[in-house]
């Protein structure tokens, strides 16, 4: 009989969690997914790297035995068998003897539970691996088959279950063990396949040992981890053990317009060839000890190399703001318009950007949202057309439209003289993942703030939450924006009537009614249309000689934060405009100059 830690050791308890519900990384040594024991909206069942587990909503915890026998309602005998089946190791029959599981056996088995038998990875002429694929399950993060993997040994004349004891050596291609130049390390066989038949040397560094490693030595590594947390520490961690083997060890940045956990087999659905690859091989980082400073840009030096030299903010750029399109975008500033389907949001957009490219703002339109009839309907009714100001890159081209942060963005961005308007239809379309998920979200956001912080101006259309809100999603989503409008069509079914409300603005107040005509949209002049700082000229003269504090509670009850209040207050009596009268205990009351314009101070 097998002993208990031996299978706790053999037995991944990620992987037989895996089966039932999806994992994410959550943080150092952990895995976090919905606790399949109860129902929940919010991830609270975590797996450890030590080999236990526990769901924080229920309190259920222990260790692989414990989450099988509660899995499938079974005893401790049975969850025992179970699992040394998994390896290969089947128990006695009563006769003294201990028949040993064929790989047909298994197989067979897992069929049953709904398992065929993607691929074989073969490890020498004694041991391979092979990758099941579920018939109906599907991995919510790669939306792909769920898979699990088994090893199988040869004995004899007969392939059993389990590794039978042997450790696997180095999962290479034939092209990686042709040639002693640079290689490639990705995680897993099938992906080192996949660059065998471009011709790419490569191997496999998941669960890389020092024995496999041994068979690097001398040759200039280049590693390709998987776009997502987990891959970075897997790819980290065969570095280490390359550093002192290897001639080189260097990493590929994941590619921005990868999926979150993307890979090389995402990358060749998206078009990559093995010239592209290549490329990103010669441009991958020199790897250093986190404990070493390094360049996150790819640099073989830091740019920045003590804290001393970085730039006064005045020379970095005007403190004025700019509009690219006055006063709904502001440039370089990320701007999320939101609005139900069919609500106009999209023609909105499309007019900002015309407007922006007759002024000579360079102008790309990025869009999975919508067909070519549908686009070229929007650009005839806003009698405008496309060309070398305004641009747009959809689903009809040869390859769809990429991630904002994509190096063909990048490089459009960098030969742009005046800094360009990017338009992204959908926020969700872009994503490509969970809304409601903090990390992917501050991922896509952060690639945008990298375009903002250059000069570019982002416009990200999405829609509305539910039950009123503003927008639909993680509240971070608000948070990393400068500037959110709800869009509402006032309208009976057609574009006619339209409100636009500033849920975060620095610059407009109020509501902006807005009207569609003729392919035309215009500003209704009796609707509400004020800055700020207009606002608050007008508040001020609508009370005369108002205490601080009270300016401060009318500022409030009009959506205007207290404190943008009491600056404006103090900026106004500084630059002259506005009288001050003290009372009694000092009280201050405040009241416009004679002659003084309400505007902007």
């Amino acid at each position: 009989m097998i002993d208990a830690s031996e299978l706790k050791r053999r037995v991944s308890l990620a992987e037989i969690v895996r089966e039932r519900v999806g994992l994410k990384p959550g943080g150092a040594g952990r895995l976090v997914g919905l606790c399949p024991f109860h129902q929940e909206d919010t991830p609270s069942f975590t797996v450890f790297d030590d080999g236990g587990w526990k769901c924080f909503g229920c309190g259920a915890a222990g260790d692989v035995f414990d989450f099988l026998q509660k899995a499938e309602g079974i005893d401790f005998a049975t969850a025992r068998r179970r699992l040394a089946e998994r390896i290969g190791h089947v128990e006695g029959n009563g006769n003294g003897t201990k028949p040993k599981a064929t790989a047909v056996w298994l197989r067979e088995k897992l069929a049953a539970e709904g398992w065929r038998v993607a691929a074989e990875y073969s490890y020498g002429d004694s041991l391979r691996r092979v990758r099941f694929e579920h018939v109906s399950d599907i991995d919510p993060q790669k939306q792909r088959p769920k898979k699990t993997f088994r090893w199988e040994h040869r004995d004899g004349g007969a392939w059993l279950a389990g590794d039978g004891g042997t450790k696997p050596g180095l999962f290479a291609n034939d092209a990686f063990r042709a040639g002693d130049g640079d290689a490639l390390g990705l995680e897993g066989e099938g992906k080192v396949l996949a660059a065998g038949e471009l011709g790419i040397p490569a191997f496999s560094h998941r669960d890389l040992t020092t024995e496999a490693a041994a068979a690097l030595a001398g040759r200039a590594i280049v590693l390709w981890p998987d776009a997502d947390e987990a891959g970075s520490k897997h790819a980290s961690k065969a570095a280490g053990l390359l550093a002192g083997v290897a001639r080189s060890v260097r990493l590929i940045d994941p590619p921005a317009d990868l999926p979150h956990a993307g890979d090389i087999i995402d990358a060749l659905t998206l078009g990559y060839d093995a010239a592209r690859i290549r490329a990103l091989m010669a441009a991958a980082r020199p790897w250093q000890p986190a404990s070493e400073t390094s360049d996150p840009t790819g640099g073989d030096l830091p740019r920045i190399a003590r804290v001393e030299d970085l730039p006064r903010m005045h020379e970095c750029g005007s403190a004025e703001i700019r509009f690219t399109v006055e006063p709904f975008l502001v440039g370089g500033g990320i701007t999320l318009l939101t609005g139900d389907a069919g609500g106009g949001k999209s023609s909105l957009a499309t007019h900002w950007a015309a407007r922006a490219a007759f002024d000579g703002v360079p102008c790309l339109v990025l869009d999975r949202e919508n067909p070519l009839a549908i686009v070229r309907d929007r650009f005839a009714r806003l009698r405008i057309d496309d060309g070398p100001s305004l641009t747009v890159w959809g689903g009809w081209h040869v390859e769809e439209a990429p991630d904002p942060g994509a190096a063909v963005i990048l490089e459009w961005v960098q030969r742009c003289t005046i800094k360009p308007l990017i338009v992204v239809d959908s926020f969700s379309a872009f994503l490509r993942d969970d809304e409601n998920s903090v990390k992917p979200v501050r991922e896509f956001f952060h690639r945008l703030r990298r375009l903002a912080d250059v000069g570019c101006t982002i416009l990200l259309l999405h829609h509305p939450g539910k039950s009123g809100s503003d927008y639909r999603g993680s509240s971070d989503i608000k948070a990393a924006i400068d500037a959110g409008y709800l869009l509402t069509n006032l309208g009976e079914g057609r574009l006619d009537v339209m409100r636009l409300k500033p849920f975060k603005s620095r610059v407009l107040a109020d509501d902006v009614v807005m009207r569609y005509d003729d392919g035309r949209f215009t500003v209704d002049a009796a609707g509400p249309v004020r800055t700020i700082t207009e606002s608050l000229a007008a508040l001020l003269r609508e009370h005369p000689g108002v205490a601080t504090s009270e300016f401060e509670e009318l500022a409030s009850s009009r959506g205007i934060a207290r404190d943008r209040a009491r600056r404006w207050l103090k900026d106004a009596v500084a630059a002259g405009k506005v009288r001050v009268e003290r009372g009694e205990k000092n009280r201050q009351f405040h009241t416009f100059k004679e002659g003084e314009p309400d505007g902007l101070f």
